[in-house]
């Protein structure tokens, strides 16, 4: 009895050839919408929708989220410089552990403004403030030029970098507005003119939320720094519910009693003219809005996210992103399963074919989508599915392409071979 027979291989072989058009129709479906300008649209609008953020936004219980107390959110409103520095000298007075101040002071306005300022920012002695890395070189990985306050607000306090990273170009950490923040960068390398040459490139520069979790716990900061990773997901807590918030009026009325900052992480930023009264300035995309389809407006003020950074450092609560090689491997292994079971229905159940295909169609996309969902909101494992849906949704219609073909090249062989075995005709 031979183990292999010559029908076993050759539809082994269909199974291998259909899997590769099926990845090669795939290619194509990707290259098209990306390389037409009129279909740009339409490919970014799937591109900025992933799993993870309907667990965000829909499956994660906000209230079994608890809140982290030791970061505390402080508005700073509409203030003007000495407002500010009345804020930051109140605060200061409790000795927090760390102060983070996410707002740049670009140039001097008033004299008087000014100086109050740069003496609140001396009155605590870790004092974190934000900058932004710019003039990225895609080359050398490198970004050329660092925008700071103006030097007397930032002598005697520590740097840290607020770009957001891109969700359209995760190898430019430099968000727009209205890109959805899923991803932080830990650190980024500031070089001379973006050169290339590694020794002509400065020390590394790190993120703010990274800066200020440093004066909290080096060793959780250190633990992160272990990963070696570029960029990691931000596991979201949540918004300003999962954190102490205080508003304008609450540090600068004569009554405010803020005993409790006392060794705790104060995060200065803008969250609104008020609580309450949404802005369009500094407030980004996440996966936390609650409208992840279709989205309106953004749900997370820039000093929010930071907060929600530094948490997840702090805490170690960290997401693990699968390489992209495991879904690759997995989608091929899949398409291949599934051209082989379509085969079996197609030569053995010809009239059950089309109602079974549509089922395993629909049965595998929902365990896909339930599965992964499941080890993103249980394990913290993510990975992108999107090959694997579309190798059950495409495998179908390739397999059904494939062996239309293949039946009508036998049946032409079949053809000629016979008119080639019929006898010469005489007169």
């Amino acid at each position: 009895m031979r183990l292999f027979s010559t029908g076993f291989l050759s539809r082994s072989i269909d199974n291998v050839a259909a899997t590769a058009l099926v990845f090669c129709a795939l290619w194509l479906l990707y290259y098209v919408p990306s390389s037409l300008a009129i279909l740009d649209p339409l490919a970014k609008a799937f591109s900025d929708i992933e799993l993870s953020d309907l667990v965000f936004s829909r499956l994660r219980d906000d209230s079994a989220s608890h809140a982290d107390t030791n970061i505390v959110l402080v508005n700073i409103g509409t203030l003007n410089r000495a407002g500010i520095a009345e804020e930051i000298k109140r605060v200061a007075a409790q000795k927090p552990r760390v102060i983070g101040v996410d707002v740049m002071f670009r140039a001097p306005k008033d004299s008087a403004g000014d100086a109050a300022l740069s003496e609140a920012l001396q009155f605590c002695p870790r004092t974190v403030m934000v900058s932004k890395l710019a003039d990225y070189n895609h080359a050398s990985e490198t970004f050329a030029t660092r925008q700071t306050s103006y030097p007397i607000f930032h002598t005697y306090a520590g740097m840290g970098f607020a770009n957001m990273v891109s969700s359209s170009d995760e190898d430019a950490p430099d968000a727009l507005p209205t890109d959805m923040i899923r991803l932080f960068s830990p650190h980024e390398t500031l070089s001379d003119s973006g050169a290339i040459q590694s020794a002509r490139q400065k020390d590394k520069e790190w993120a703010f939320a990274v800066k200020v979790a440093w004066y909290m716990d080096s060793n959780a900061v250190n633990r992160l720094l272990a990963r070696k990773n570029g960029t990691e997901t931000i596991n979201y807590r949540g918004n300003t519910d999962k954190f102490y918030t205080l508003d304008v009026g609450d540090v600068l009325s004569d009554s405010a009693n803020l005993a409790f900052l006392h060794g705790k992480i104060v995060i200065f930023g803008f969250l609104g003219e008020t609580f309450g009264r949404p802005s369009a300035e500094d407030i980004f995309f996440t996966p936390m809005n609650k409208q992840y389809a279709g989205r309106t407006f953004p749900d997370m003020y820039g000093a929010v996210i930071h907060a929600n950074i530094a948490s997840m450092i702090l805490s170690g609560d960290y997401i693990t992103a699968l390489p992209d090689a495991v879904a690759y491997v997995l989608a091929a292994l899949l398409c291949f399963a599934n051209i082989s079971f379509l085969s079996y229905l197609y030569y053995r159940h010809p009239r059950a074919y089309d109602t079974l295909q549509l089922a395993l169609q629909f049965a595998e996309s929902v365990a896909l989508l339930v599965a992964f969902t499941a080890a993103f909101h249980w394990f913290r494992l993510k990975l992108d599915v999107t090959l694997l849906v579309a190798v059950v949704a495409i495998a179908p219609t390739i397999h059904e392409i494939y062996h239309t073909l293949r039946t009508s090249q036998r049946k032409n062989i079949s053809a000629e071979t016979s008119s080639g075995d019929l006898p010469a005709t005489t007169e």
